[in-house]
């Protein structure tokens, strides 16, 4: 009887707001975790199918906590599957992979699909290791993913990321909000990203002054970046992430056409900073810059190896495809005032006759 009278007096609460217009319901139950809607439905003609506006699907440890594996499976399944292309923001999931391994794959393709932004994946219920595609998450579905969390992977190594649809400049950055962001990458050894990301790390100005974003790489050994065309990174930053992993031994640098852009914050900020800063790469021996210009940031980049990389021995420079310019002893110029062993190698576009390339090619 009690359990009666709560269920009216909840179905009373509920219908509070009969008459309000559906976008604006809408918008209410939009902000409402999916557990809450399943309830809401329970206890209201009028939202039997609210389920299905929900963009914050959270099946958590205490969605999960009464339910049977098929049981969760299948409302996993439902809800995913019953939404008409409804866009979804974020996607919790936890439980045994192994258990359903089929509908996990099914469930984080069809997330993307969906164009989820926030992807959270918590495995630790498995006793076993759960090996996730990594074909699963492509760049090309990533059009508004934003954060991707991995929960107890410590068997991690290496880690590619690539954001071609994001446009992030100084006021706008890939992480929006990196006080709140920790970088905790410490097994990845080889890591491949694109300008965008690093963009995204790069010091910005804030009360009054340029700060950085605090975090470490401790075994990062190899890192390769991809310089988009037009993109605003630019040496300085290039620089600040490398301060921040201290093991790293070999660096590899694609540039498109037109990459580092000149822009107010290098020619205030980052040419000094480079030129005068103390950011000493103690491990890194071997650097290759393919898309080499002779242009200011291409040269200040060759030039901030060749001082700051004390035990370097090999900078390669493989021009780029409009490289045209009047002859240079490019491995003198990049010498110019600096004591040091290392060899500076030159190739023409496409003639890179070096041996060495990055370990995920």
């Amino acid at each position: 009887m009690a359990s009666s009278n709560k269920r009216c007096k909840i179905s009373e609460d509920a219908s509070i707001m009969p008459h309000l217009p559906d976008d604006i319901v809408e918008a209410i139950l939009f902000f409402l975790p999916v557990k809450d809607l399943t309830k809401l439905s329970v206890l209201s003609k009028r939202f039997r199918h609210s389920w299905k506006f929900c963009k914050n699907l959270s099946f958590d440890k205490k969605f999960a906590r009464w339910l049977s594996t098929p049981g969760f499976a299948y409302l996993v399944t439902k809800c995913l599957m019953d939404r008409n292309d409804e866009k979804i923001h974020r996607l919790h999931l936890y439980c045994d992979p192994l258990e359903i391994l089929n509908q996990v794959r099914l469930w984080i393709d069809n997330a993307l699909f969906l164009g989820v932004e926030e992807l959270e994946l918590d495995f630790t219920p498995s006793k076993e290791k759960f090996l996730l595609k990594s074909r699963l998450i492509l760049a090309k579905n990533l059009k508004s993913f934003k954060v991707l969390v991995v929960k107890n992977c410590k068997d991690i190594l290496k880690i590619n990321i690539n954001a071609p649809k994001l446009r992030p400049s100084r006021n706008f950055h890939l992480l929006p909000h990196p006080k709140n962001v920790v970088i905790g990458l410490a097994y990845v050894r080889i890591l491949t990203v694109s300008s965008t990301f690093l963009e995204g790390l790069a010091p910005r100005f804030e009360d009054g002054e340029f700060k950085e974003l605090f975090f470490c790489l401790w075994n990062l050994k190899e890192f390769h970046l991809l310089v988009k065309k037009e993109s605003f990174v630019n040496p300085y930053d290039v620089a600040v992430f490398l301060k921040r992993c201290i093991r790293i031994e070999r660096v590899f640098i694609d540039l498109a056409d037109y990459s580092f852009m000149k822009s107010l914050y290098w020619d205030l900020q980052g040419k000094k900073a480079l030129h005068e800063g103390n950011i000493m790469l103690r491990y890194v021996k071997y650097v290759k810059i393919k898309g080499y210009m002779l242009e200011e940031m291409p040269s200040a980049m060759g030039r901030f190896f060749i001082k700051n990389a004390r035990n370097l021995e090999t900078l390669v420079l493989v021009k780029a495809k409009k490289y045209d310019y009047m002859r240079i002893d490019l491995p003198s110029f990049m010498r110019r005032g600096v004591t040091t062993n290392a060899k500076v190698e030159i190739y023409e576009y496409l003639k890179d006759k070096n041996t060495i390339f990055p370990q995920h090619l």
